[in-house]
Formats: C-alpha cells, structure tokens, sequence
C-alpha cells in the first residue's frame, strides 16, 4: 500500500519520520518523506528499497542494519 505521509504519532524506534512499515501483515510505503530524500528515480528506487528492508526488519525484530545485505560498503 502507498500513503502520503506517515501518522503523526508514529516514528521509527530512533524517532525519525516512518518511510515504510509493515504492520497487520500490510506494508505500507510513505511517498512523499521518500520522494524528499531522493534526487533521482534511480536514488527514489533505492531509497524504496532500503525502507522496505528496513520495515521488514523492525517487524521481524532483527537488526536493520541492511549494510551487509545489500553489500553497501560506504564508511560512514
């Protein structure tokens, strides 16, 4: 599912605003707070991607760091 924008009284569990989250078994992706971190379709792509990994991880409770499975090795 897309959304506009994101509840305003849900957040990510470090407080920023939700791209994507899967909740009741319906994963819903947030397109505006996406497209505002994108530059590209190439960039909105990936950043889609990412929220998508990062929402399934919350919901299953496993680390989000999705560096080593998606092979990014930029320092940080």
């Amino acid at each position: 599912m897309v959304d506009d924008i994101p509840p305003a009284d849900r957040t990510t569990p470090e407080g920023d605003v939700l791209l994507a989250e899967l909740a009741g078994g319906v994963l819903t992706v947030y397109r505006r707070p996406l497209e505002l971190r994108a530059d590209s379709r190439t960039d909105l792509a990936d950043a889609v991607r990412v929220a998508v990994g990062e929402a399934v991880a919350r919901a299953l409770g496993i680390d989000d760091d999705l560096d080593d499975l998606y092979g990014d090795d930029e320092d940080d």
